[in-house]
């Protein structure tokens, strides 16, 4: 029963899509304009700004279709978004193309997260999916984007009122320090960070590559995307640039099938054989880099590997960092705990790091740092310490540059 819960669990996401498009207005007015649509049901969910590691917000939507409305191969989704800036300048509209995979007969359903960059500003945000068989759904919101507290002074990468795709180039921002260059440097990109029953961060961890390829300098970057869930590598790439990001997504989305064989769901200590031969290759490279970063959310598996997991790497072997994200704890939540404590009542969440460490008016904890209360250390964190690595806790684009600043200048 479990393994089939799981199944159905990874049958509810979408297989593929294609890169956004930025449209003409008149193209995007007459998508909107259709009255003839059938209904569909969905449900949209919008999603919160949030500044992504490159100094640009990030927002969008969250859309889950019943997939019982589809049977078989060949189905798509067209997803129009239309984003009128309150300034009174003309609206943007961006377009998501959709493969839908070979649809079972099932009770659960196709979930798509969309998302978009935006400057500073009010925005009127309108919505229409249409599928193969012209059905649509609609929805509208608004949004406001603006810095918060803990992000008040730095400086932004988009003007005010300004609309982009999430394909647009980028710069990273708010460095007050260029670390010198690394001579190669390997990425291993957990592609399957969350909750075991969440859905992934894919959009957010897509977000980090752009920065941290201009952070690091690197003369080379060898890119490895893995699925923990799945025990696998889904992509690799020996000279990884931006231009390559589109099969990146690609190699994510085809993930996300639905298709789990009954092999890996019978190997629970799966992922850990993965990230030991991971380790394995990267210490046994032809070609060796200079320093091994896993990127990634703080992962749901807490096991420990056993001393003998991994070898201990050698002289002049790469140093190995985790950069782990964790969202920012929100300042009404810290002195909510700080009042529990101080009337004497447990913490609630052991997500918050103890109040009595906390700096009132601020988010914590504060910067990049190896040592720190909170969550029980995931399976990553636990090889870095066969590994004799760093793990470095980011919460905020600042704290990112900050932490790239530790690993670029490591080895040259």
């Amino acid at each position: 029963m479990r393994l089939m819960a799981r199944v159905l669990t990874l049958l509810a996401l979408v297989c593929a899509a294609d890169a956004q498009d930025l449209l003409p207005v008149e193209p995007g007015k007459a998508f909107f304009a259709q009255t003839d649509l059938l209904p569909l049901q969905c449900e949209v969910q919008p999603l919160r700004p949030d500044l992504d590691f490159s100094f640009r917000f990030h927002t969008g939507y969250d859309v889950m279709v019943p997939l019982r409305q589809y049977r078989g191969p060949d189905h798509h989704w067209t997803i129009m978004l239309r984003v009128q800036p309150e300034t009174g300048a003309a609206p943007v509209y961006l377009e998501d193309r959709l493969d839908l995979p070979n649809v079972p007969d099932t009770d659960s359903y196709g979930q798509y997260s969309g998302s978009f960059l935006a400057g500073e500003g009010f925005y009127q945000i309108s919505f229409l999916l249409v599928d193969d068989q012209q059905r649509g759904c609609r929805s509208e919101w608004q949004i406001r984007v603006r810095r918060g507290f803990t992000n008040r002074g730095l400086p932004l990468s988009m003007a005010p009122g300004t609309i982009l795709p999430t394909s647009a180039p980028t710069r990273a921002g708010g460095r007050t320090q260029v670390p010198a260059p690394v001579g190669r440097l390997t990425v291993l990109l957990d592609a399957a960070s969350g909750s075991p029953t969440g859905p992934t961060i894919s959009t957010m961890q897509l977000g980090w590559l752009p920065p941290l390829l201009e952070l690091a300098r690197a003369r080379s970057i060898r890119l490895v995307a893995f699925n923990m869930d799945l025990h696998r590598v889904i992509y690799r790439e020996e000279h990884f640039t931006l231009d390559h990001l589109s099969n990146l997504r690609q190699a994510m989305f085809d993930t996300q099938i639905g298709v789990v064989d009954v092999e890996t769901l019978r190997s629970p200590m799966g992922h850990i054989a993965l990230l030991a031969d991971l380790v394995k290759q990267e210490l046994h490279s032809p070609e060796p880099s200079s320093a091994v970063v896993f990127l990634g959310a703080i992962a749901w598996q807490k096991d420990k590997l056993s001393p003998n997991a991994v070898e201990t790497p050698a002289a002049g072997a790469p140093l190995f960092f985790y950069l782990q994200y964790r969202r920012p704890i929100p300042i009404t939540t810290i002195l909510e705990a700080q009042r529990r404590v101080a009337r004497g009542l447990p913490d609630a969440s052991e997500s918050i790091p103890h109040p009595t460490r906390v700096p009132t008016g601020d988010v914590a904890p504060r910067g990049p740092t190896d040592v720190r209360s909170g969550p029980p250390p995931d399976t990553i964190e636990h090889l870095m310490a066969l590994l004799h690595g760093r793990t470095l806790v980011v919460h905020t684009p600042a704290e990112f540059a900050k932490a790239m600043q530790q690993i670029a200048p490591s080895k040259h």
